[in-house]
């Protein structure tokens, strides 16, 4: 009774509006939230329409998963802790491991000082899932990660392309016309710095100045190479030189 008023109130239905869903008075869902009208005892047919009334299965109404204790969860720069990120496709969702225990993510994105109970949905087991689009990124991060307002327990992966040889840059110089005022003086960037201090990778690197049809050129050109490289502007590329 208590999983039927939750998923309800999450629905943002009244007990009226799911009454008049499944065919049934507000007095009908009332009895059944209060424990009056045993949820055994409701008929097939009408179980199946309110846990169509209310996105979720039989099953879970009939055995709905342990309560979320938010003690449970562990936090790192307002980001919740989490062993993998998935998508169910069920639920077409993205879903969360934590120490073996399964959850659908009831929203986009996790929120901090918010009851979980409020953003997490328990799963009895897994299924349908596939792991995030791996070649999505943003900084080297993991994108879908942060765009959960997650953090894999191993941290994020952040890896930064090697340096340029004179040599290489020389080439590149010649191809791309690059001349000599085209290049800025070297100084130290750094990526990683929006998930937390412990990201925070340094490393050197000038800008050059191509035609802006020929930068993105020149960075998958680099990137393929290993190099640390980044269309950051119309027309201006940073490439890593120490």
């Amino acid at each position: 009774m208590n999983t039927i008023r939750q998923l309800r109130r999450e629905a943002k239905l009244t007990q009226e509006e799911l009454g008049k869903k499944i065919g049934k008075s507000n007095t009908y869902i009332a009895d059944i939230e209060n424990g009056i009208r045993k949820i055994e005892g409701i008929a097939a047919g009408t179980l199946v329409k309110i846990a169509e009334a209310l996105d979720t299965t039989v099953d879970d109404l009939m055995n709905p998963a342990d309560s979320i204790n938010d003690n449970d969860f562990e936090w790192e720069d307002d980001k919740l802790i989490v062993d993998k990120l998935f998508f169910c496709a069920s639920a077409n969702k993205m879903a969360i491991e934590v120490d073996g225990l399964y959850f659908i993510l009831t929203k986009h994105t996790v929120v901090p000082n918010e009851p979980l109970s409020r953003q997490l949905k328990p799963l009895k087991k897994t299924i349908e899932f596939r792991a995030p689009n791996a070649g999505v990124r943003i900084c080297k991060l993991d994108f879908e990660y942060l765009m959960a307002g997650c953090v894999p327990r191993k941290g994020y992966n952040i890896k930064i392309g090697r340096k340029i040889e004179q040599e290489e840059f020389d080439e590149i110089c010649e191809k791309y016309h690059i001349s000599k005022d085209k290049i800025s003086g070297k100084y130290v960037t750094s990526i990683g710095g929006a998930l937390g201090r412990r990201y925070v990778k340094e490393y050197t690197c000038v800008q050059v100045r191509v035609d802006e049809w020929n930068a993105i050129h020149l960075e998958n050109e680099l990137e393929e190479k290993g190099i640390e490289a980044g269309n950051i502007a119309s027309g201006i590329v940073k490439i890593r030189v120490e």
